[in-house]
């Protein structure tokens, strides 16, 4: 299948991956609580914080399966448009460039997902030998 802009997508499995990343507090209920949005019973607003917000993932997950207004053909078209994309390093790990709450969702539930993968021909911030601060951690 290819994207909206022409670029070859593949299925992944991002729970048999290891990626590059780490959310930060303002943007993953998780990372500000301690907990999950996707393992709650019921979404609390008290601790929403910048796109932290509880109800996010739960949402897009369901977007993501087809349960949204628009069903599988809307989850499609958002596949295409805005697909995830992520670079493969030598060292085989994977650093996301678009689509983190997609990724994280995806490995959660073991989900496959659609996505552009492109080579690099370098390690991950993690793994290389670089004199500057290592941003993110292999989850």
């Amino acid at each position: 299948m290819l994207s909206a802009l022409g670029e070859e997508m593949t299925r992944i499995k991002p729970a048999e991956m290891t990626f590059v990343h780490k959310f930060g507090v303002r943007e993953c209920h998780e990372a500000f609580t301690g907990f999950c949005s996707l393992d709650l019973a019921e979404s609390d607003p008290a601790h929403d914080v910048g796109t932290a917000k509880c109800d996010y993932c739960p949402k897009l997950l369901a977007q993501m399966n087809g349960q949204m207004e628009g069903g599988q053909e809307l989850a499609l078209l958002l596949t295409r448009r805005h697909p995830i994309t992520l670079a493969a390093h030598v060292c085989g790990h994977y650093s996301i460039n678009d689509g983190r709450h997609r990724i994280c969702i995806a490995k959660r539930k073991r989900m496959e997902v659609w996505a552009v993968v492109l080579p690099e021909d370098n390690k991950c911030d993690i793994c290389a030998d670089t004199p500057y601060v290592r941003t993110g951690e292999l989850r």
